[in-house]
């Protein structure tokens, strides 16, 4: 099981992410960040293989800042009612 982080300004959102995972027997969430200071501070100590990231949260600008890193947004836009599915690497 890959050692996962959930990184989400909304708690509400990252606990209802956190428990589809566990239902589905994805239990090795090691870490939660509600911002970029948080999660880089969660990477450092636990060196996760999958981070899950709101793209859009206000105040995380990771995706420009990290590199080597393989990302996958699949989030609906607010008020767009349509989901993306673009893979892409940093």
């Amino acid at each position: 099981m890959p050692r996962i982080v959930i990184a989400d300004s909304q708690q509400l959102v990252a606990c209802g992410l956190h428990a589809t995972l566990r239902s589905h027997g994805m239990d090795q969430v090691v870490g939660n960040a509600r911002n970029e200071e948080e999660l880089f501070e969660v990477m450092d100590h636990f060196s996760p293989e999958l981070v899950i990231l709101d793209f859009v949260a206000e105040g995380f600008t990771v995706p420009r800042s990290v590199t080597g890193v393989t990302a996958c947004a699949c989030a609906a836009r607010a008020g767009t009612g349509r989901g993306g599915g673009a893979t892409r690497g940093f």
